[in-house]
């Protein structure tokens, strides 16, 4: 017959697992869980605008409304398959006035919080020709 001190030190041990599983899945959901995957769209790029912080420009997509979109300064951008470049304007978004450039973006919708609206980010550029 089992002490009553054994059954006491059983008891304790699964008490503090017991408290120490429900503390980790506590921290765990407490911790911001979010990811962002990019959604690939093709389309046409044109009225391309530098500012300070990037570069703005409409984007028509081959499906859907023309959107207004932001490139900034340090977005990847490859012209073609190989290498990712950072910085500067890719080649196929230097346009002449009343031309477009056919390309691929890697977008990520982001929701605003307070009074900031919902917005698109670019996170890469493919320049398909």
């Amino acid at each position: 017959m089992a002490k009553m001190s054994d059954v006491t030190q059983k008891a304790r041990t699964w008490l503090i697992g017991a408290v120490l599983l429900v503390a980790g899945i506590v921290v765990g959901q407490a911790i911001p869980q979010s990811t962002a995957t990019p959604k690939a769209e093709s389309g046409a790029v044109s009225t391309v605008n530098a500012v300070a912080t990037g570069t703005t420009f409409v984007f028509r997509p081959d499906t859907g409304a023309p959107q207004h979109l932001v490139l900034l300064n340090n977005t990847f951008w490859q012209i073609k398959p190989g290498d990712w470049h950072t910085g500067g304007l890719p080649s196929c978004m230097s346009l002449k006035p009343h031309q477009s450039q056919h390309l691929m973006l890697g977008v990520v919708s982001v929701k605003g919080t307070g009074t900031l609206p919902d917005e698109t980010m670019v996170v890469w550029v493919k320049c398909e020709s």
